[in-house]
């Protein structure tokens, strides 16, 4: 754990240390929210699931222009993704000096080249702290 400053903190590492099967995630795009309904059938104002979501790329931009995607489920519910992955693969070392040995990535709409480049970044740092 690192403070606001930047500094490892060891005493905190100590809570982790007595926690067993604990999985911390180090790749992954955050759920930011869920709306219960559907902008895009909102938009279209139909009533009847249409889908799009399902065959398309819908985005909401913000005020500084970054990009947060909309994911439907089979429930017309939308899911909000932030505009960048978390991601913490640089920092595997520190995690396991802090006893953390499970690590979690989770994709969402990654490319297959995507996929590869952080697994193998994930799977080359494991090895070098082996």
């Amino acid at each position: 754990y690192y403070n606001k400053n930047g500094v490892f903190c060891q005493e905190f590492s100590t809570i982790f240390l007595t926690i067993r099967c604990f999985r911390h995630i180090i790749y992954g795009r955050n759920e930011n929210m869920v709306l219960e309904n559907c902008i895009i059938k909102s938009q279209l104002k139909t009533k009847t699931h249409c889908n799009l979501c399902h065959n398309n790329v819908f985005t909401l931009k913000d005020m500084k222009n970054k990009s947060y995607r909309l994911i439907g489920d089979e429930n017309c519910r939308m899911k909000v993704y932030h505009s960048e992955p978390l991601n913490k693969v640089d920092r595997i070392e520190d995690y396991q000096r802090m006893g953390i040995t499970n690590f979690g990535v989770s994709f969402t709409f990654e490319d297959k080249n995507e996929v590869k480049s952080i697994i193998n970044s994930v799977l080359k740092l494991m090895k070098k702290v082996s």
